[in-house]
Formats: C-alpha cells, sequence, structure tokens
C-alpha cells in the first residue's frame, strides 16, 4: 500500500507545483516567429538581418537582445515587458514610445531604423550603431541617420513618457445657485524631457458624466475634449448641493507600458506592440450654494440638574437641522415629558464628544438628585422646534434676549474642545441629545402644528442641507449663526414645559454663542447661580444676527420651548459649615475647679547640674564634695583598724 502511496504523493505534488505555477505566472499567448518581417538582409554573409520579425498570429517585433540567437522557428509567448525588470526607469518609457510609433512599419528603411534604435536601447555590445547599420547594404546611412533621429525624438519634447493622469474641476460654481459654473477636464503627461506637462487642447477626446447638475442639453454625460470648458446646470434642490464630475480618457499613447513576446534564455525575446493603450480618469465634487433657506434647531442640555447657590453653570448646545424643513417657523405646545425624554435619549444618534454620558432621568416635579441628566431634544415634535418672530414674541420679552443687545455686553462664547476644568463648574455633563419625545402631528399654538425634530447629530457635518456661503478668499464656509442663551429664574417651584415663559419670569444672565462651523456641539459661557430655586434655560437664533453678505436673509428663526427637563436647575443653599471642635483642656490633681480652656502651670522640669571649679568639682553621683566624701572614708578606716588590733590583742591573751 506505501508503495502505491509513495507515487501517488509525488504525482499530486507535481500537480500542485504545475498549478501554482499557471495561476500565479503573468498571462502568456503562445506564438511562434516564422520569418523575417520588413528590413535588411546583410548580403556580406547572407544571414545577418537587421528589420522585423514576423509572427505566425500576423504581429510583427523587434529583438532586444542582440547577442542571443534568432528568433526564428521559436515557440515565445506575450507577456508584460515592465514584469521583467529588464530594463531602467528611462530606458522603458522609450522601448514603450518605439513599440507604438514605429514597430509596425512596413518600410525596409524605417523597419531597419527601429531595429537598430532598439539595439542602441538595450545595449549594442561591443560595437557601435554604425557597425550594425552595415547589414541595409546600400541603404546603410540612411537606416544609421534614421535610428538616430528616432532616438532623439524619443528624449526630445513630447517624446517618452513615464505616465499620463488626467484631473477635472469645476469652476465658477460656488454661488449664485451655480449659475455661470463650468467644468474642464485636462491631461497631464510626465515626460523625459521636460517632466509633467499639460497637454494643449483639443488633442484627445474623453467623456465626463455628472451627478447633480447637466450640461446645457438637460444631459449627464457628454464626449469632451481635453482642456474645453462646458457649461454645467447643478440641480439646486436643497441649501447647498453637491455636483460630482468624472472624467475619462481611454487608448492614449503614452507611459511605459511595453509588451514582449518572451523566447527561451538563449533566443531573443521580441519587443512587440502593446496590447492596449493607457486610460486617464479622476472625479471632483463641489458643494452649489443656493439661495434657499435652511432651517437651524438646537438640541441643549444644562450642565448641572441640581447644584447650590453660588455655582456656575452652563448649557451644551448641539446645532442641527430641522428635519423635514418646514415652511414657516413653528411654536409647538406641548414639551417633551421625562419619561419620554429618557426614552429618546437612548434611542438617539449622538454627537462626538468628551463629556460624560447620562445616568437617569428625573422627574418632571422636581429635578433629580444624580447631577447627570438624560438628553433630550427641546427642537422636536412637541417640544418646539421653531417659533416665528411674531408669535408671541411680545409675550417673552423678559424671558428671551434682545437683539439690541451690544455684543460688547455678553461674555463669548467657547467651543467645546475636550474636558472641562473650571472648579466652580457643576459636576454633571451633557450626554448626547436625541430626537424629542413627541411624534409627528403634535398640535401647536393659534392653530400651528409641531415640527418633526431636528436631524441627529450623526452625519450633520454634510453641509448639502445647510446654507453656505463664499468668502472674500473664496471659500465656501458654513452660514453662521448666534444662538442665544438665556438663564432664567429662581422659580418658586419646577417649571411646568410650555412653548413660552411665563410673563414675568426673572432673568439671571443672557449670553450668546456665535456658531461659526455650522452643525456642532457649543458650550455656552457660564451663569452663577444667585440664590435658591429652580433655573432654565432657553435658546433662539434670529436671522438678524447673521450678517447680510453671509447669509443672514436664508436664516430662519428658532425658538426653544420653556421647561425642557434637560434644562432645568434646582439650587440649593449650602448647609453652614460645623463648628470647629473645643481644644482638649486638663487640671491639676485634686483641682477639679479648674478654669475650662485654661492650661495648668507646669513646674520647670530639673536642668543639668551646674559645672563648678575644679577644685570643688563633685565627685559622687549626687555631687558631694569631694572633702567630705574624704573625711567620711578616712573615718571608716580609722574605725576597722581599731576593731581589727583590738581582735587581735584579745586573740594572743588567750595562748598566754
Amino acid at each position: 500500500m506505501k508503495r502505491l502511496l509513495t507515487p501517488l504523493s509525488a504525482a499530486l505534488a507535481a500537480l500542485a507545483v504545475l498549478a501554482g505555477a499557471l495561476f500565479t505566472a503573468p498571462p502568456a499567448f503562445a506564438v511562434s516567429v516564422v520569418s523575417h518581417g520588413y528590413g535588411h538582409l546583410w548580403a556580406a554573409d547572407g544571414r545577418s538581418w537587421l528589420g522585423s520579425h514576423l509572427l505566425d498570429d500576423g504581429n510583427l517585433g523587434l529583438c532586444l537582445q542582440l547577442t542571443k540567437a534568432p528568433p526564428e522557428g521559436s515557440s515565445i509567448g506575450y507577456i508584460s515587458g515592465n514584469s521583467l525588470g529588464w530594463y531602467s526607469r528611462d530606458d522603458t518609457p522609450r522601448l514603450a514610445y518605439l513599440g507604438r510609433n514605429w514597430l509596425l512599419s512596413h518600410d525596409p528603411i524605417e523597419a531597419s531604423a527601429a531595429q537598430l534604435a532598439a539595439w542602441s536601447i538595450t545595449g549594442l555590445g561591443s560595437h557601435d550603431d554604425a557597425y550594425y547599420a552595415q547589414r541595409a547594404n546600400g541603404d546603410a546611412a540612411a537606416v544609421l541617420d534614421r535610428a538616430r533621429q528616432m532616438r532623439a525624438i524619443m528624449d526630445g519634447p513630447g517624446g517618452a513618457s513615464r505616465s499620463v493622469t488626467a484631473t477635472v474641476n469645476f469652476a465658477d460654481i460656488a454661488g449664485s445657485g451655480g449659475a455661470g459654473a463650468t467644468v474642464q477636464s485636462d491631461l497631464f503627461v510626465d515626460f523625459l524631457s521636460g517632466g509633467v506637462t499639460r497637454l494643449d487642447p483639443d488633442l484627445h477626446a474623453g467623456t465626463i458624466t455628472l451627478t447633480g447638475a447637466t450640461f446645457d442639453d438637460g444631459s449627464t454625460g457628454r464626449t469632451v475634449s481635453n482642456g474645453e470648458k462646458y457649461t454645467v446646470h447643478p440641480i439646486a434642490d436643497t441649501p447647498a448641493s453637491e455636483i460630482i464630475a468624472e472624467t475619462e480618457y481611454s487608448q492614449l499613447p503614452y507611459g511605459d507600458a511595453f509588451w514582449v513576446a518572451e523566447a527561451p534564455s538563449t533566443v531573443q525575446t521580441l519587443l512587440v506592440p502593446p496590447a492596449t493603450l493607457a486610460e486617464a480618469r479622476a472625479s471632483t465634487s463641489a458643494l452649489v450654494s443656493t439661495d434657499l433657506p435652511f432651517f437651524p434647531a438646537v438640541s441643549t442640555q444644562t450642565s448641572a440638574q441640581t447644584a447650590v447657590t453660588g455655582a456656575a453653570i452652563h448649557d451644551t448646545l448641539d446645532l442641527a437641522l430641522a428635519t423635514p424643513p418646514v415652511e414657516e417657523p413653528r411654536v409647538a405646545a406641548g414639551a417633551a415629558t421625562p419619561a419620554a425624554a429618557s426614552a429618546d435619549a437612548a434611542s438617539s444618534a449622538n454627537a462626538p464628544s468628551t463629556k460624560a454620558p447620562a445616568a437617569s432621568a428625573p422627574s418632571a416635579s422636581a429635578p433629580s438628585a444624580n447631577d447627570d441628566a438624560p438628553r433630550s431634544t427641546d427642537t422636536s415634535v412637541g417640544s418646539g422646534v421653531a417659533g416665528s418672530a411674531a408669535a408671541g414674541s411680545a409675550a417673552a420679552d423678559s424671558a428671551v434676549p434682545n437683539s439690541t443687545t451690544p455684543n460688547s455686553e455678553l461674555p463669548s462664547s467657547r467651543p467645546t474642545t475636550g474636558d472641562s476644568t473650571d472648579s466652580d463648574r457643576a459636576e454633571s455633563e451633557p450626554p448626547s441629545a436625541g430626537p424629542g419625545s413627541a411624534g409627528p402631528g403634535t398640535e401647536g399654538t393659534e392653530g400651528t402644528e409641531g415640527t418633526e425634530g431636528i436631524e441627529g447629530i450623526e452625519g450633520i457635518d454634510r453641509l448639502d442641507q445647510w446654507g453656505t456661503y463664499t468668502a472674500a478668499d473664496g471659500q465656501v464656509l458654513p452660514i453662521p449663526v448666534t444662538i442665544r442663551s438665556t438663564l432664567l429664574g429662581p422659580l418658586d417651584s419646577a417649571p411646568t414645559p410650555a412653548p413660552q415663559p411665563p410673563d414675568g419670569s426673572g432673568v439671571v444672565c443672557r449670553v450668546e454663542t456665535v456658531a461659526e462651523q455650522g452643525p456642532a456641539r457649543y458650550t455656552t459661557p457660564d451663569c452663577v447661580l444667585p440664590a435658591p430655586g429652580f433655573y432654565v434655560w432657553v435658546e433662539t437664533i434670529d436671522p438678524a444676527d447673521t450678517a447680510a453678505e453671509k447669509g443672514g436673509a436664508r436664516v430662519r428663526p428658532w425658538r426653544s420651548p420653556f421647561g425642557t427637563a434637560t434644562e432645568v436647575t434646582s439650587a440649593t443653599t449650602p448647609p453652614p459649615p460645623p463648628a470647629p471642635p473645643a481644644p482638649p483642656t486638663s487640671a491639676p490633681p485634686n483641682t477639679p475647679n479648674t478654669t475650662p480652656g485654661v492650661a495648668p502651670v507646669q513646674p520647670p522640669k530639673a536642668g543639668p547640674p551646674a559645672t563648678l571649679p575644679h577644685d570643688l568639682a563633685s565627685t559622687g553621683s549626687q555631687g558631694v564634695p569631694w572633702w567630705l566624701a574624704w573625711g567620711v572614708a578616712s573615718l571608716i578606716a580609722t574605725g576597722l583598724a581599731a576593731r581589727l588590733v583590738s581582735k587581735h590583742e584579745r586573740f594572743h591573751r588567750r595562748r598566754r
């Protein structure tokens, strides 16, 4: 069994190697070289050939390796010459140019000159071009002169090239709805001589296809010539419309791509005409500003729902579009309930932000103890998208900023670029905005109906719905709007949602935020809470705040409702600080009536003994004078001596 498996395994391995070679090798088409083509046979030896070679498919080729054997009778295959990596970055374009322009000539002198020019690129061995030109016999001088002309053309202006690219651009398209706009495509060639060069107009035909615009005849595609302008008409059905142009050119006689018929290693490989010529493509897009109005709206979030008096709070503003745009601004009758706001926040499209996410929804009657608040859209259906300039303006005069307030009296706005580091800012940060809770068809005041909300924060970087204008330097920029924010309060109880603030509402501060980046997230300046109570933010957008030259006439007014849950802050008086603890007291022993707070008098600690002169210095541990110690010692010694003498005498008396 093993003997049978071994040959089978070897066969399978061989098939795998063959299959790998077939699938990884460049595509090749087998042909044979059948005879000489056009040129000259050297009369001196009757076998040396200078010219092209004929293949069995009718194609012609020029030899590339002078020192190898002639290709007649050999089986060869077509492949991309660039894949071989045989020639330099400049010689590759030369061979490509030669193959495109002179290889197929049936003129003997032209064919012989092309072969001689090819060898001058790939290598003439130990001889010069004049030596091999002799094979043309009586035409040797003409062949040599023509071959050198070919080399000069390749290396001159407009000759051999490395690549070709296309461009397409709009002109006069930014303003006035694209009136007078044109589109033009151009071709650029990287020549060996002169580098990248823009081709003269009307040299090549291509196509341009439009999206969002038409040509004069109403079509969206047509044949064009390079370098020529064509009028386009944008289909402007939004405040800013994007149009796209795509251009394509084919069969361009440029670049370094060449093809060869590769022969066995001992036989000359042939340069053959290219299988295809170069292609070039390009596309571009542009925003076209129109005179159509657009409807901005803001989703808002207070920085804290609970705070203490003296704290500074701000409002976060997500500027977007009311969608779908309404014909006239409206003020909705209802406002989002906290439960609905919480549900909406869970499904809302979030804007990129470094702020902390929301925690839970507060009660409608009183703010939650949790400072983090859910985010709801103040400008959606039922919570009021746009208030008309006339509707309720007099009733809200005390609650909204006056358009005549000088800018110098208002704090400047700050963009939201990262986490806040203000020590006096309330700790809660707003989460992302979502659609309002009330659905389409919510009844508005005075017979008007609510709009369908604002566009989510996702995707608001598109300006095809937001109005744009053309600045003095030619830039197309978003039309800026000014969001005026008013902090109302203090109120005695939690505010009831309403289209407008109640009459007589107190105003804590008015601030403004200039939104120059179009749809984005912005942060208002701070306002300080002066006293306990409830506070609520309200916002407006007034077209009069945008200069006419920046598109102010296209902005539609907007007003937020009053009392939206995410805009309410409850302020309380901070508790008084605790009294500092009394310092500890102590009394002398057996003296219970020691006065509190008075520390007992401590006796002074004994210091080190005073140093005496040498003749009075102490010798004892308690400082006994030396003379007293000496006297006591003498008395003791005398007593002991007398006792010993007395004992000795008694002893000897008994012996006698």
